[in-house]
């Protein structure tokens, strides 16, 4: 036991003796500082290589990449550098797919080009402001249609907007686009908001983050990026330790003014994040103001007043294209309908004839006799034929109907059927139709029906109500343009008679 305590000492120099040969032996590692100043100067570099060669390896001109920071990977920081939003503050922002969006009308929303994927990336979170929670008010809506700016460039990453087509009809505050009337200076705040990552290397946040920006002038952006910032289609915007991350394309970035808060940008690209050097940039709102508002007349299932041509404008159009007289233009507009085909509409057999013979006689004999000097008097007798004119056709008014539904966890349970006052079934949505992969989303369907008396019925094979994972509802309006639409039928969660639940109306002025 003495010798080995003896020997202790000597062991343990011969150990550090051994070590000092091997690391005297090693190449110097570079300080940690220096190998990431090193790195990112590569990837900015990539970045900037990558617009020359779009389908290379190397990162793209979001340069969003997994970077490492000089603080480590302890940085905390929001969306860079802001903080969590309050929760009512954005009911505008849609997450969806790893990207942002915002509702920009009650079923259209609008995010980046980039963001395109072929797979529909699935469902979008509407109103979302808390990933954790199912209170906060937000709702599922499938994306059934993506539209891109045609002339969207991958490379350049040159006009990054596209519109979402969603699959329900949202009552929520929608966000006011710029039209070109809000003028940027110099250092102008702005507001940006995503759960986007943040910090380069940090995770998503589960809470909506908003932070404060300053605007860039259009020639200190251009001197930072050179050819690849076009001034007409973007915006730069930062400030120190400020910007937007990787999963904060396509949100939105706002200006508030006295009269209102405005969209004037979207999350589009930049190198890395926060970085001082390289502000965010951000699609120009007010340059794609006309061609967001076509496709929310394109795609809309029921689009604004605004996109309806002006009645002016029709008859200008129908008087050069038909003959003086023959075509009254009011009776023209008044018989203007549109006629929709319901998916998965059955069993349609109630008929409707209206019939209305209108016979107008007018007859009347005039006789003048008039005697002309040095002639002989000549009796004339003028007598008017009798003339019919043709009836005035009666305009038979479609109501249109939009049916909202926010599903559990289980929407192929249910269903609905309208019958109408003998009982037959006008239109109807099976049961089994939506299929499971709609679960807890909200969706919207439009029925077209003539005046008359029907009834809704809602069906729930299982027999409990809209209640598994959260608690849902369904609604039925009549669609105004004139005023606010009527409330039909409405229900959930729990149905009144376990399986079915029905609510009689009527449409038409007899009602």
């Amino acid at each position: 036991r003495r010798q080995s305590i003896m020997r202790l000492p000597i062991t343990v120099l011969s150990l550090q003796l051994l070590l000092s040969s091997v690391a005297a032996a090693a190449p110097q590692r570079t300080p940690r500082k220096l190998r990431v100043r090193q790195r990112n100067r590569k990837l900015v570099k990539q970045s900037k290589d990558w617009f020359n060669d779009p389908d290379s390896d190397t990162p793209g001109p979001d340069g969003k990449e997994e970077l490492d920071s000089e603080e480590g990977d302890g940085v905390i920081a929001f969306i860079v550098g802001g903080e969590d939003a309050t929760e009512g503050d954005y009911p505008y922002f849609v997450d969806w797919g790893g990207c942002g969006a915002t509702l920009i009308y009650n079923d259209i929303a609008l995010t980046s080009a980039h963001c395109y994927k072929t797979n529909g990336r699935g469902n979008a979170l509407v109103g979302a402001f808390d990933k954790t929670s199912s209170v906060s008010g937000s709702m599922y809506s499938k994306v059934t249609k993506m539209i891109p700016h045609e002339e969207y460039d991958r490379a350049q990453r040159n006009n990054d907007v596209m519109v979402l087509k969603l699959g329900g009809w949202y009552e929520k505050e929608l966000a006011d686009l710029d039209d070109g009337s809000i003028t940027l200076q110099k250092d102008d705040a702005l507001t940006i908001a995503g759960f986007g990552r943040t910090s380069e290397r940090g995770k998503k946040s589960k809470i909506l983050q908003e932070a404060e920006v300053k605007y860039y002038t259009r020639k200190e952006c251009s001197d930072i990026y050179g050819g690849y910032y076009n001034g007409t289609t973007m915006i730069c915007a930062s400030d120190d330790g400020v910007d937007s991350c990787k999963g904060d394309s396509g949100g939105p970035m706002l200006r508030d003014t006295r009269i209102g808060t405005f969209q004037v940008g979207v999350v589009s690209w930049g190198v890395g994040c926060a970085r001082a050097a390289y502000p965010g940039v951000y699609a120009r709102v007010s340059t794609y103001y006309s061609w967001i508002q076509d496709q929310i007349c394109a795609l809309s299932d029921n689009p604004p007043l605004s996109c309806n041509e002006p009645e002016e404008v029709l008859k200008e159009r129908l008087d050069n294209t038909t003959q003086t007289n023959t075509t009254n233009t009011t009776d023209v507009l008044s018989n203007v309908t549109e006629v929709v085909n319901v998916t998965d509409t059955t069993n349609v057999t109630d008929t409707f004839n209206t019939t209305d013979t209108f016979n107008t006689t007018d007859t009347s004999n005039t006789t003048d006799t008039s005697n002309t000097t040095n002639a002989t008097a000549e009796e004339e007798n003028s007598t008017t034929t009798e003339t019919t004119e043709d009836p005035p056709e009666e305009v038979v008014v479609l109501h249109r109907l939009r049916i909202d539904v926010l599903h559990d966890e289980y929407p192929e349970d249910t269903g609905w059927v309208i019958r109408d006052g003998s009982n037959n079934v006008v239109v109807e949505k099976k049961v089994g139709t939506v299929p499971p992969s709609e679960a807890k989303t909200f969706l919207s369907e439009y029925v077209e029906l003539l005046p008359g008396n029907y009834k809704f019925v809602f069906l729930d094979e299982y027999g409990d109500g809209l209640t598994v994972g959260l608690q849902g509802f369904y609604n039925m309006y009549e669609l105004s343009d004139t005023g606010p639409d009527r409330l039909l039928a409405s229900g959930g969660p729990k149905l009144k008679k376990s399986i079915r639940e029905g609510t009689r109306f009527c449409l038409g002025k007899d009602c």
